[in-house]
C-alpha cells in the first residue's frame, strides 16, 4: 500500500493536496459545463417559444381584425352591396391565409389539438367565405347577417379558444423553466457542498498531517532549548513531515555532539574562562577557573567578581567593580591586559585577562580568559635579564649599554643642567691571561674584576661589559672632577687586585678613559669614541692610569684621530662598496687538489689601492661594524660563487664571520634569501667562527651554528688550539671542520712539541667525526707531516696565495698580501 501511494505520489502532503484539487476542479468543472448547457438550451428555448407565441399572437390578432372587419363591411349599409360582398370576402380570404398560416406554425404544430383548432378555425373562415357567396345569389343580402353571424360567432369563439390554450402552454413552459432554474439552483448547492466537504477535508488532512505534527516538533524545539528531557517524536504520515522530523533529530545530534564537544573543550581548556554580566555577577566557571582560584563553580556562580579581586585593589576605589565593567573593560575587549588575581586563600598572583563580549537572548555577557602569568613573567623577566645583561659576569651587556647611553645624552639635553660621565675601562693584562692560562682562567679573571667594580660603583652607576675584557661604567649627576675621582677609584681597586691560579700569582691593571655627558654632546656614538679614545690614550701614557678626554686630545693624538678617521671610511666602503674579496685556496691533502677556496676582504683607498684587513678590522669591531662588514662580504660572496660555479660546479667557498654576526638579528635569514635568490647548493658553502667568539658564547655559538647546517651549509671553527681546554667545548659545537691554529703549523717541521700538539687535535677532531684543516703551511716538509698525521686539509702561502676574487681596479690582483693572509 505504501509502495502504491508513493507510485502515486499520496505520501506526500502536497501529492495528496493536488489530488485532491485536480478531483474538486474537474467536478465542479463538469457540473459548471452541464449546468450551462442546460440553462443555454432553456434559454434558447424560452426565447424561440417567446417568439413563436409573440407571432402566433399576431397571426391570431389578424384573423380577428379581419374577421371583425368582414363582419363590419357585410353589414354597412352606407356602402353597395356588391361592394361590401367583395370587401367582406377580401377580407376573409385574408383572414383565411392567416389562418392557413397559423396552421403551418410549429407552435401549433406542437400540439395535436392545438393543430386541430387551427384547422377548424381556417375550415369556418373559408365556409364563411363560401356562405356568403353562396347566399347573394339566392337571396341577395337579405338576412346575410342572420345567416352569417353564427360563423362570424364560431370564429371568434376559435379564436378566443387558440389564445386560451397557447396562454396555457405559456404557463407550462413557464413553469418548466422555472423547475429548470430549479434544478440548476440544486446543483449549484450540490456543487458548493462539494466544496465545502473538500475544504473540510483538507483542513482536517493539514490539521493531522501538519499543524499537530509541527505542534509536537515546536514543543520538541522548546524543550531542546530549555534544556529538559528529550523528547521522542513519532513518525510523521507524510514525506514532508518525515523530512523535517528526520532533519530536527539530525539537528539535535550535531546540537548534543557540538555541545558535549564544548564542553569539552570548555572542561579541559588550559586557561580559565568565566562568565559574567554587565553587573560583575559570574555566571560560569569552568575546571581550569576553578583550579585557578580554588572555587567551585557552585561557590561562585550569581556573585560578583569582587569574590576573585584582591582586596588591596578593592579598597582602592568604592565603586571600583562598576569603574571595571563601564571602562577598564572595553580595553581588554579582543585584547590580552594583565590584572591581580585572587585565590580562595587570599594569596594574590598576576593574571592574564581577555574580553570578548557577546548577546543571549537580548542580555549582555562577558566572557573572559584568564591565566596564571606568574611563570610566564618570571621567565620574561628572566629573558630580558638575559637580553640585557652579559651572560658571564651579570652586568649589563654592550646592546643594554648603548641604549641606556642614547638615553642619559637626550636627557642629558633636554635637562640641561645635568652632568653625567663615561667610564671606559680596559684590563692591562688579560690577553696574558687568555692565552697563557686559558680561557677558563680568562674568564674566572673577568668575573672576579666585575665583582670588583660592583662592589665600588654606587646604586645609581650603571655597569657594563662591552667586550672582552673592556667594561664601561655610567656615572649620573656627576662633575667632570668628581669623574675621574671615581674613576680613579676604580683603577686603584683593581690595581690592588691580584688574580691568583694555579699557584701563580699576577697584577691585573686597568686604563680608564673619562668622558664628561653635557647639553653639548653631539650623540651616544660621540660619548663612546671619546671615551674609547681616553682610555687608547691612558694605555699609550704607561696604563694603569686614567685619562680625562678633552677636545685636544683628537687633534694631539693623529693615532686616534686616525682610529675614529677609519671608522667613518669602513662605514663609506659599506655604503659605496669600496671592499674587494680575495680568496686563498684549501687544499685536499690525499689529492692535493684544489677542496675550496677561503673568501678574505680587502679595502681600497682613495687610489684604488688595496687596504689588507689587519688595518680596519679591529676598529670596525670596536665601533660594533664588524656585522655590516660581514653582511656585505656574505652577500657579494654568495652572488661570486654562484657566477664561478657557471663554468666550475664543484667550486666551494669559506667565510669568516665576526664575534658580533653570531647575536645580530637577520644574519640567517640574509643567507637563506641570497641562495635562493643565487640558486647556490647550500652545501657549496662553510662558514668559520673563531674558537675565542665560539667559546664567549657558546649558547648562541650552538644556536647560529645549527641553523646554518639545518639550512644545508657546512660550519668550521677556526683558530682551534690556543688553550687546551678547547677540547672541552668542541664536542658540543655542530660543525663540520675544525681548523687547527696557524701558531702550532707554521713551525711544524721544527718543533716536536708543535707536532704532537698537531697531531693531537687531528686525532681528537677525528675521534668526534669532524674534518680538520691546518693553517699557515709554509713549506713542503710541514705538508709532508700533515699528510702523515691525517690531516684532511691544508692551507697557506706555500699551497696557495690569496687572489682578489672580483678585482675593480686592473692593478688590484694579489697586492697587499704579505705572510699567511687569514682575513
Amino acid at each position: 500500500m505504501t509502495r502504491l501511494m508513493g507510485h502515486l505520489g499520496l505520501n506526500s502532503l502536497r501529492g495528496r493536496f493536488m489530488y485532491i484539487m485536480v478531483l474538486f476542479i474537474s467536478l465542479m468543472l463538469i457540473i459548471y459545463w452541464v449546468e450551462e448547457s442546460r440553462v443555454s438550451d432553456i434559454t434558447q428555448q424560452g426565447v424561440s417559444i417567446t417568439a413563436e407565441r409573440q407571432s402566433v399572437g399576431w397571426i391570431l390578432s389578424d384573423i380577428a381584425k379581419y374577421t371583425w372587419t368582414a363582419d363590419a363591411a357585410l353589414n354597412h349599409d352606407q356602402i353597395p352591396e356588391s361592394r361590401r360582398r367583395i370587401e367582406a370576402q377580401q377580407f376573409l380570404q385574408t383572414a383565411l391565409e392567416s389562418a392557413v398560416a397559423l396552421a403551418d406554425h410549429k407552435i401549433i404544430k406542437r400540439s395535436p389539438a392545438t393543430l386541430r383548432d387551427a384547422l377548424d378555425l381556417a375550415t369556418r373562415i373559408r365556409k364563411l367565405n363560401e356562405k356568403i357567396s353562396g347566399s347573394v345569389g339566392k337571396s341577395g343580402f337579405a338576412g346575410i347577417h342572420d345567416i352569417t353571424a353564427p360563423f362570424f360567432a364560431d370564429i371568434r369563439a376559435s379564436v378566443r379558444m387558440l389564445e386560451k390554450t397557447l396562454d396555457t402552454q405559456s404557463v407550462k413552459n413557464r413553469q418548466a423553466e422555472l423547475r429548470a432554474v430549479d434544478r440548476l439552483m440544486m446543483a449549484l448547492w450540490l456543487a458548493t457542498l462539494i466544496g465545502i466537504a473538500a475544504i473540510l477535508t483538507g483542513f482536517l488532512l493539514f490539521e493531522r498531517s501538519i499543524i499537530k505534527p509541527i505542534a509536537r516538533i515546536t514543543a520538541a524545539f522548546r524543550d531542546e532549548a530549555e534544556g529538559l528531557k528529550k523528547i521522542e517524536i513519532r513518525y510523521a504520515r507524510t514525506e514532508e513531515m518525515q523530512n523535517l522530523v528526520s532533519a530536527f533529530s539530525h539537528m539535535r545530534q550535531r546540537i548534543h555532539a557540538r555541545q558535549l564537544r564544548l564542553e569539552t573543550i570548555l572542561h579541559n581548556a588550559a586557561e580559565g574562562i568565566i562568565t559574567f554580566d554587565t553587573e560583575g555577577r559570574i555566571e560560569s566557571f569552568n575546571q581550569a577557573a576553578e583550579r585557578l582560584f580554588g572555587y567551585a563553580e557552585e561557590e561562585v556562580t550569581g556573585k560578583d567578581l569582587r569574590l576573585i579581586i584582591p582586596p588591596q585593589t578593592r579598597e582602592s576605589r568604592e565603586d571600583y567593580l562598576t569603574h571595571f565593567i563601564r571602562t577598564e573593560i572595553q580595553h581588554l575587549i579582543g585584547h590580552e591586559g594583565e590584572v591581580t588575581g585572587r585565590h580562595k586563600d587570599g594569596s594574590n598572583f598576576p593574571m592574564a585577562l581577555k574580553i570578548s563580549a557577546m548577546t543571549l537572548e537580548g542580555k549582555q555577557l562577558y566572557t573572559g580568559l584568564v591565566a596564571d602569568i606568574s611563570e610566564r613573567k618570571a621567565m620574561l623577566e628572566n629573558l630580558k635579564n638575559m637580553a640585557e645583561h652579559d651572560g658571564l659576569t651579570g652586568l649589563y651587556n654592550r646592546s643594554y649599554f648603548q641604549q641606556e647611553l642614547e638615553r642619559v645624552v637626550e636627557r642629558v639635553k633636554r635637562a640641561g643642567g645635568i652632568c653625567c660621565a663615561l667610564l671606559y675601562i680596559d684590563l692591562d693584562n688579560f690577553k696574558y691571561v687568555n692565552d697563557t692560562l686559558g680561557h677558563t682562567a680568562g674568564d674566572r679573571l673577568i668575573i672576579e674584576v666585575a665583582g670588583i667594580l660592583h662592589r665600588r660603583a654606587r646604586k645609581s652607576d650603571l655597569i657594563a661589559r662591552i667586550g672582552g675584557d673592556e667594561f664601561s661604567v655610567l656615572l649620573f649627576d656627576t662633575t667632570p672632577a668628581f669623574s675621574v675621582q671615581t674613576a680613579e677609584s676604580f683603577r686603584t681597586k683593581i690595581a690592588d687586585y691580584v688574580f691568583m691560579h694555579s699557584g701563580e700569582n699576577i697584577d691585573i691593571g686597568c686604563s680608564i678613559g673619562v668622558t664628561a655627558i653635557s647639553p653639548n654632546t653631539s650623540s651616544a656614538t660621540a660619548v663612546l669614541s671619546q671615551a674609547d679614545l681616553a682610555c687608547h690614550l691612558a694605555k699609550r701614557g704607561g696604563r694603569n692610569r686614567v685619562h680625562l678626554y678633552n677636545p685636544d686630545d683628537a687633534e694631539n693624538v693623529s693615532a686616534m684621530s686616525l682610529d675614529m678617521g677609519w671608522s667613518r671610511r669602513i662605514k663609506d666602503a659599506i655604503e659605496n662598496d669600496r671592499f674587494v674579496l680575495a680568496r686563498q685556496p684549501i687544499i685536499n691533502c690525499a689529492t692535493r687538489e684544489i677542496e675550496s677556496h677561503e673568501v678574505l676582504i680587502r679595502m681600497l683607498d682613495e687610489r684604488d689601492e688595496i687596504i689588507m684587513p689587519t688595518a680596519f678590522l679591529s676598529t670596525a669591531e670596536r665601533f660594533g661594524l664588524s656585522a655590516e662588514i660581514d653582511k656585505w662580504v656574505i652577500q657579494k660572496a654568495i652572488e661570486g660563487l654562484a657566477k664561478q660555479r657557471v663554468t666550475s660546479p664543484q667550486a666551494r667557498y669559506a667565510i669568516n664571520l665576526s664575534g658580533g654576526t653570531l647575536t645580530t638579528p637577520g644574519i640567517c635569514e640574509l643567507i637563506q634569501d641570497t641562495l635562493g635568490e643565487t640558486r647556490v647548493d647550500p652545501s657549496a658553502l662553510t662558514f668559520e667562527v673563531t674558537e675565542t667568539v665560539a667559546i664567549a658564547d657558546m649558547l648562541a655559538a650552538g644556536n647560529f651554528l645549527s641553523r646554518l647546517r639545518s639550512m644545508g651549509c657546512h660550519t668550521a671553527l677556526d683558530d682551534f688550539g690556543s688553550g687546551m681546554s678547547s677540547f672541552a667545548y668542541l664536542k658540543d659545537l655542530p660543525v663540520h671542520y675544525v681548523k687547527i691554529d696557524g701558531r702550532f703549523v707554521k713551525n711544524l717541521a721544527t718543533s716536536p712539541v708543535d707536532q704532537a700538539m698537531v697531531k693531537a687535535m687531528n686525532e681528537i677532531v677525528h675521534a668526534l667525526g669532524k674534518k680538520t684543516v691546518a693553517e699557515f703551511v709554509e713549506n713542503e716538509a710541514s705538508f709532508k707531516l700533515l699528510i702523515e698525521y691525517g690531516v684532511d686539509f691544508a692551507q697557506g702561502y706555500y699551497l696557495g696565495r690569496p687572489d682578489i676574487l672580483s678585482p675593480t681596479v686592473s692593478h688590484a690582483h694579489g697586492r697587499g698580501a704579505t705572510g699567511n693572509d687569514k682575513t
